[in-house]
C-alpha cells in the first residue's frame, strides 16, 4: 500500500462519520 499520514486516516474518517451523520 502507500504511506498515508495518521493526520490524513484521522481527517478522512472525521470526514466519513460526517457524511455518515448527514445522510
Amino acid at each position: 500500500g502507500s504511506p498515508v499520514q495518521k493526520e490524513d486516516i484521522f481527517v478522512a474518517i472525521k470526514t466519513c462519520k460526517k457524511f455518515h451523520k448527514d445522510r
